[in-house]
């Protein structure tokens, strides 16, 4: 995927950012190679299973079944967001989101892209900045009070809110939800 994207970038900046177009092409209609893509797709797909020696073809279908296999099983993870509606801002679930699953705005996943040069944390640079080093490691958000060690420590509602004594009201504070509010993932 690498190297795709660097083609694509080089490219751009010799012809321009809109010398690159992607679209569906349906395929077998005699559109001009079109036939040999769809032939070096086919060949491409074909992948040999080290462990068993077998040769898997790997279709559209098949990636759709397979991702969508990997969400469900994500979904079964336990830990604050498993299936249920949190009233969080979008922020706040947007940064969550980045973080459960490793993706987004996070440095390790934009190197793996190759958008930035550096995987490390951008708070205190010290390992790679993943979503499980933000939410669970990195210690540039202790002051807010934060004490979990895994998903599932943020489980419990009742250990993670204090409440807070304004002037003008008292209240509950949420940590959990306060820690992903206060991310600056951008």
């Amino acid at each position: 995927m690498k190297e795709v994207v660097e083609e694509i970038r080089k490219r751009q900046q010799h012809l321009g950012p809109d010398a690159i177009r992607f679209a569906w092409v349906k395929a077998h209609v005699g559109t001009r190679g079109n036939e040999k893509a769809d032939q070096m797709t086919k060949a491409g797909a074909k992948l040999e299973d080290e462990d068993e020696g077998i040769q898997k073809v790997i279709m559209e279908r098949g990636l759709r079944q397979e991702w969508k296999r990997r969400r469900v099983e994500e979904r079964k993870v336990k830990g604050t967001g498993m299936g249920r509606v949190v009233k969080w801002n979008c922020k706040t679930r947007v940064n969550y989101v980045h973080c459960r699953t490793g993706k987004g705005n996070l440095q390790a996943w934009r190197h793996v892209l190759d958008v930035d040069q550096s995987d490390e944390c951008r708070k205190c640079g010290r390992y790679a900045e993943t979503g499980r080093y933000i939410a669970l490691v990195c210690i540039h958000k202790e002051e807010i009070g934060r004490k979990w060690g895994m998903w599932e420590d943020m489980n419990d509602p009742a250990q993670w809110r204090r409440r807070v004594k304004d002037p003008d009201e008292d209240y509950e504070l949420d940590l959990v939800e306060e820690f992903f509010a206060n991310l600056d993932l951008t």
